[in-house]
Order: C-alpha cells, then sequence, then structure tokens
C-alpha cells in the first residue's frame, strides 16, 4: 500500500514538472481577451452550404463590431489586384474589425472550411497583424487568435497544403488510437458544448442520460484565448460553482447546474474514454501553480 501511494505522489510530481515550463512560456493571457468561440453563424449549416456552393460566405458578429469572411478566391477578400498570394494554395479568412478598443480576439472556424492545423505568426496579407492557428475541440474547428489595436481590414491565409499536414497527423493518430489506445490529439469528436445562456436558464441544462454515464468538463481559464478542459464534479461540490447530477433515476434525466451568472464554456460526453477523464484530471493538476499565485494575490485557491 505504502508502495502505491509513492507511485501516485511520483506520477503527480511528474506531471506537475512538465506543466510548469509549459505555463511559463505561456504568453497569451491578455487581460482583454474577446473569445468569440464557436458562437457566430459561420458555424452553420446555412452557412457551410454556401460556402461550398459559391466559395464565400460572411457573418456579421454580435458581441463585437466585427464580420467574419471565409472564402475560396482573393476577389471574394478584396485582394483581386493582388498577384500574390495565389488562390492556388490558399484560402483566406478576412476579419473586418471596426472598433477602436484594443483587445485580443479568439475566434472558432470549423474544419468544414478547411482542416485545422498549427501555425504560429499567420501574417495578414493587408495589414501588419499576426495571428495563431491551433486546432481546437479535438480537431473540430481552428482556433484563430490575433489581436487588435484599433480598426483594421485583416486578411489571413489558410494554406491548404498545411491543412493536409495536419489531415495526415488524424490518419497517424486513428492507427495509433486503434492499435494500442494512444491518441496523439486527443479524442473531441463527440462532445457537445452547452452555452452560458442554456446553464442559466431553468434548474439547469438538461441531459437525457443517467450522471453516471457522462463526463462533463468547462473552460478553467475563460480569460485566456486557448480553452483549459478540466472535469467537472458529480453532485454539488463547495470549491466549484459547476457539477451535474441526476435528477430523476427512473428516466435517467440529470441537469448540468451552474450556481453563479456567469459560468463558463460547458462540454459534456456520454460514454467518454478514460483517456477524455485522465486528460481532464492532468490539467487540473497544471493549474495547482496558478492556483498558489491566487492565493498569494488574495484569491481562492480551489477557485
Amino acid at each position: 500500500m505504502t508502495r502505491i501511494r509513492s507511485l501516485v505522489v511520483v506520477a503527480l510530481l511528474v506531471c506537475s514538472l512538465f506543466a510548469l515550463p509549459a505555463l511559463a512560456a505561456d504568453g497569451t493571457t491578455d487581460e482583454h481577451v474577446t473569445d468569440i468561440g464557436a458562437q457566430h453563424d459561420l458555424d452553420s449549416s446555412d452557412a457551410v452550404s454556401e460556402f461550398n456552393s459559391q466559395g464565400h460566405t460572411s457573418t456579421r458578429l454580435t458581441r463585437i463590431d466585427m464580420t467574419a469572411t471565409v472564402a475560396t478566391q482573393k476577389s471574394e477578400v478584396g485582394l483581386e489586384h493582388k498577384l500574390t498570394p495565389t488562390d492556388a494554395v490558399n484560402d483566406y479568412l478576412r476579419l473586418e474589425y471596426n472598433e477602436e478598443a484594443t483587445r485580443t480576439v479568439r475566434i472558432l472556424i470549423p474544419k468544414e472550411y478547411w482542416t485545422p492545423y498549427k501555425q504560429e505568426g499567420v501574417e495578414s496579407i493587408t495589414t501588419d497583424h499576426t495571428a495563431t492557428f491551433e486546432p481546437a475541440r479535438g480537431g473540430e474547428y481552428t482556433s484563430v487568435v490575433l489581436e487588435f489595436d484599433g480598426p483594421a481590414d485583416v486578411v489571413l491565409p489558410a494554406k491548404w497544403y498545411d491543412s493536409m499536414s495536419y489531415k495526415a497527423l488524424e490518419r497517424v493518430d486513428q492507427r495509433m488510437n486503434k492499435s494500442v489506445g494512444v491518441t496523439l490529439r486527443g479524442d473531441g469528436s463527440q462532445w457537445n458544448y452547452v452555452t452560458a445562456d442554456e446553464l442559466t436558464s431553468g434548474p439547469g441544462y438538461e441531459i437525457g442520460t443517467h450522471s453516471d454515464q457522462l463526463t462533463v468538463q468547462y473552460d478553467a481559464t475563460p480569460d485566456q484565448p486557448e480553452e483549459t478542459w478540466i472535469n467537472a464534479p458529480q453532485g454539488e461540490s463547495m470549491r466549484q460553482d459547476l457539477y451535474y447530477y441526476t435528477r430523476d433515476s427512473e428516466n435517467s434525466t440529470s441537469y448540468i447546474v451552474s450556481k453563479t451568472e456567469d459560468p463558463p464554456t460547458v462540454r459534456y460526453k456520454v460514454n467518454a474514454t478514460f483517456m477524455d477523464r485522465l486528460r481532464g484530471n492532468i490539467r487540473d493538476i497544471q493549474l495547482i501553480p496558478d492556483r498558489f499565485q491566487d492565493l498569494f494575490d488574495g484569491g481562492d485557491l480551489f477557485g
């Protein structure tokens, strides 16, 4: 028994040691981050259909004064007089920002437009802005993060060959997961996402599944561009403002409940894998250094 306890402690220490350099190197924290996420009309079947039939689609955001356009031809994003880049190897994302406020914006672009891939320092064709592309939510979206310091018309290239490279990684990942049960990217294929509005209306967000079959996670860093998904507790917890439980065992009706009026983004999966839950626990451990810092600053260790 003593040896088992020792191994557990060692495992936790190893996870923390690996986490600390990553946290120290993370320069994405910004108090002015506006996380649009997938709460926009590009993430709709109508927009995807329009893109597939016409080669472009646009939407006007509601949270900030900005228009987002995805296109396969540069003539659809105001670049018709430029010789480069070429449409042969690029799609385009145009972000027309019309506010004076300085802020970092994060928006998720569905994989239906291009296969998500990772690239830092993506240079705008029209301005001196740079963006970061990152696969998000298990490869279902591209996370696009960039900073505005006033009105700007930014056009970012999305290179199809980088997209294909990530597609190749997906194929390798599927083979590894099938043969040895290890995934390189994380399995986000069946996550269902819940908005803050859905959590704060009525008794909570209803799911027709017993809580024992659910894994619920929430974004523990909502003020940062990148999501940090950790496991929510099953049953009410004093240290966390979000939990899930089964209200009607006979009909297997569960609810995700927020005890605050400003809950984070939440996702859930039915019959999640061991690795899904393990990754949530590891991310929770990785946040311990930040929680101690918050405690020293007068915050809550378990907040």
